[in-house]
């Protein structure tokens, strides 16, 4: 919400993941810290929302606001091992989504052909009726 011009600071936002992280969440939390910790490599929860609160300061001085389409269009983000078990967990729904990346980062994504218009002979019939215009309503 800080990148739409929502907020300035993530702590303005209280459905993010900030509060849960800074320990301000007590309901309904789905971040697993001491898993977070020890893929970080840090010592323990205190030190991750330390580090934390000074990523957040770095990333609102240096006034990025780009989406990084990695973390914000995958299904699952992290080592090639974990992306490959979220695919397998998925069953079904995980055999069509592609998982790409290189040493540091893989990405389990949907296929980019799943986006494309499916427009073929059976549905140009109903096209017309699902055409509205905003100046002719009904």
């Amino acid at each position: 919400m800080v990148r739409a011009g929502v907020v300035r600071h993530p702590e303005e936002w209280a459905y993010g993941g900030y509060h849960e992280i800074q320990g301000n969440k007590r309901r309904n939390t789905i971040i697993d810290q001491d898993a977070l910790v020890d893929a970080l490599e840090i010592c323990n929860v205190e030190a991750l929302r330390a580090a934390h609160t000074e990523w957040i300061e770095e990333a609102l001085h240096a006034d990025v606001h780009i989406r990084e389409e990695g973390w914000s269009q995958s299904v699952a983000v992290g080592s090639a091992e974990f992306t490959l078990r979220i695919q397998a967990a998925l069953g079904l729904r995980g055999r069509k989504r592609d998982v790409t990346g290189s040493k540091d980062m893989y990405l389990l994504r949907e296929s980019e052909e799943s986006y494309g218009p499916v427009f073929g002979v059976k549905n140009r019939p109903i096209a017309p009726k699902n055409t509205h215009f905003w100046d002719v309503l009904p």
